[in-house]
């Protein structure tokens, strides 16, 4: 069986039909992506357009410069080009389509086109030295069709193979890899739904056993998650079709994507918090698996109790952060009653978010562990924020401090392998001359003095440099200092703008865009609300996400509106920090204590996804 994630291309750019048309034609001109996609909403409807760039350039000459894509184009619904899932299979997929992973949109399908693969090593790898070592693959044995209500067995085990294109696991025999098995449409998972592998010397380890029930007809989607002391190594997604009855002939055999795993390496955070999300009776619920580097601990992906979600949580925290935002801190007594408020919000937090046992668990262990790395699948959360709480010997309620406050904190996600290196040898910078922000041009020179042993590039503040620049996949920093905003419902339309009023929104980080993550750079978005994630139609959104699926070692940014004095001093100690050596995760935690007194707020707003302990080589 074919799917389509196999026969599409990826070499694309995404444009808005709002945008003049002139701007669009020199990007497009310059890039020649293979294919050309072009999202509008017209009559309440979001829909996108499909074009070479031969047919897209061939429209845009001899244009009115004041024309939008929309006017050019002549763009109606019924031209619109149909999606597909990528797991679909192949068979009757239309001439020309596009693919959307969620709401990612991760390429397209062009019968008359063949597809090309413009992007070039970053070189970060050393081709030589991996030729010389094996790569261990996830391997998964699942029957391809499913008769509903039939209980089939998943065999998961790993593969040694020599491919010099891999990401190779570097182990002793004998380190384990837990794995974690997720059913998230048309099964359901009987106990356990986890299990460990063990690296051998041979080409193929004895496999896992998990018994799945096909439950609805139609397409299913398994996901396999790997760890490593709690550190997320990588997942695959297995897309099997669950039918009504069984069909003759051979039994297929389902061959997993996506499925090399990341360095293993044995200097980890000394805790681990796992967060997954679901769907139950209509509520969005999360559990929680707890992993400890300390033996002596016990905790290797320990389960913890699920908690349901009653109330919507996209508007819930939509509110939290516009009330905080709404703090006054004029005078003394206003700036002692919204650290009061604060307070009582992780506080709050804490206790309802977090089972009663896991609360116990992080509270009797505080003073044993430095680094944390949560690693949440669901989007909403301000998992810095929560503030500790217990109780002392007489029973009282004791308040502890916040959670990046007392650890070394960073997040990210459970099925995206760690990247535990950043190099910072050539950094964008890009900062809008009108904003408006008195200690912008501060922060701009600070960056700028960072040069010595290193490339700092100031790119001019418009949309097509910045486009351009992103594409050419050199930059292994980028740092922006303007503004930007959340937007709901859909988090991939937030925004970073430019100056004279150009921007760019999250979702339009893919396809030649994307090439920005090749060289695995840290991403520092310095404007108001970017560092918030939330659901967009189907899956999680926002900057950091569409980020970190390019490919980024890290990403930074604020969940509330900041101050512009403490944003800058934050930005400045931050830098210091990390270029003299420290981990990112403590030149984080240093940055927000450097300014705690400048602004009650500020050093509480930073989001920071990455490995806590990477370091810049």
């Amino acid at each position: 069986m074919i799917y389509i994630y196999q026969v599409m291309d990826k070499d694309f750019i995404l444009l808005d039909g709002s945008q003049k048309a002139a701007l669009a034609f020199e990007i497009v001109s310059e890039l020649t992506p293979s294919g050309v996609i072009v999202r509008y909403l017209g009559n309440g409807n979001l829909c996108h357009y499909l074009y070479t760039v031969y047919e897209f350039l061939d429209q845009l000459d001899f244009i009115d410069e004041e024309q939008t894509l929309a006017q050019v184009l002549k763009m109606q619904e019924k031209n619109a080009a149909p999606v597909f899932d990528p797991f679909q299979e192949f068979n009757n997929l239309p001439g020309r389509c596009i693919i959307v992973d969620g709401d990612r949109l991760v390429g397209f399908y062009n019968i008359h086109q063949l597809p090309e693969n413009k992007r070039k090593d970053s070189g970060s790898r050393n081709t030589s030295q991996e030729e010389k070592v094996f790569t261990h693959s996830l391997k998964a044995d699942f029957p391809e069709r499913v008769v509903l209500g039939q209980t089939i067995s998943l065999l998961v085990s790993l593969a040694k193979t020599k491919k010099a294109e891999g990401i190779s696991v570097s182990a002793p025999a004998g380190s384990i890899v837990d794995v974690v098995v997720q059913v998230q449409q048309g099964f359901d998972l009987e106990c356990p739904c986890d299990g460990q592998l063990a690296v051998t010397d041979e080409e193929e380890t004895l496999p896992i056993q998990f018994h799945i029930k096909a439950t609805k007809i139609g397409p299913g989607r398994i996901r396999i998650l790997c760890f490593q002391g709690g550190q997320p190594l990588g997942a695959t997604t297995l897309a099997p079709t669950v039918v009504e009855v069984s069909e003759p002939g051979e039994e297929k055999r389902i061959s997993p994507t996506d499925s090399d795993l990341a360095l293993i390496t044995f200097d980890q955070p000394d805790l681990s918090l796992i967060i997954f999300e679901s769907i139950n009776q209509g509520f969005p619920e999360i559990s929680f698996r707890l992993s400890a580097r300390d033996p002596n601990l016990g905790l290797n992906l320990k389960p913890f109790g699920a908690v349901r979600l009653r109330t919507d949580p996209l508007r819930y925290f939509t509110d939290f952060f516009t009330d905080i935002e709404r703090l006054p801190l004029r005078n003394a007594e206003e700036r002692a009653i919204a650290v009061q408020i604060m307070a009582l919000k992780g506080s709050r937090l804490f206790h309802d978010l977090l089972p009663e046992e896991l609360r116990q668990q992080l509270w009797s262990m505080q003073d044993r562990i430095q680094t944390v790395q949560v690693l949440s699948e669901e989007p909403w959360i301000p998992w810095e924020f929560l503030k500790l709480q217990g109780r002392d010997p007489m029973g009282r309620v004791e308040e502890g401090p916040f959670f990046c406050e007392k650890f070394i904190m960073t997040r990210w996600f459970p099925g995206i392998g760690r990247r535990p290196v950043m190099h910072l040898k050539q950094i964008a910078i890009v900062v809008p001359g009108d904003t408006g922000l008195a200690y912008s041009q501060y922060e701009r020179d600070y960056l700028l003095s960072l040069s010595d042993g290193r490339h700092i590039e100031q790119i001019p503040a418009n949309y097509l440099d910045v486009i351009r620049a992103l594409s050419s996949g050199k930059y292994d920093g980028w740092h922006f200092t303007g503004h930007g905003v959340f937007t709901t419902p859909d988090p991939n339309r937030s925004t970073i703008f430019f100056e004279r009023g150009q921007q760019l929104s999250a979702e339009e980080i893919c396809g030649c865009v994307g090439n920005c993550g090749q060289a695995q750079p840290l991403v520092f978005l310095n404007a108001c609300q970017v560092g918030r994630e939330a659901l967009s139609l189907t899956g999680v959104g926002g900057w950091a996400k569409n980020f970190i699926d390019a490919g980024v070692a890290g990403f930074i940014g604020p969940l509330w509106s900041v101050n512009d004095n403490a944003a800058c001093k934050f930005t400045q100690v931050f830098y210091d920090r990390l270029l003299s050596g420290d981990t990112i995760g403590l030149s984080v935690q240093k940055a927000r204590n450097s300014i705690r007194s400048l602004d009650e707020l500020t050093w509480l707003a930073y989001s920071v996804f990455a490995d806590p302990l990477a370091r810049v080589i």
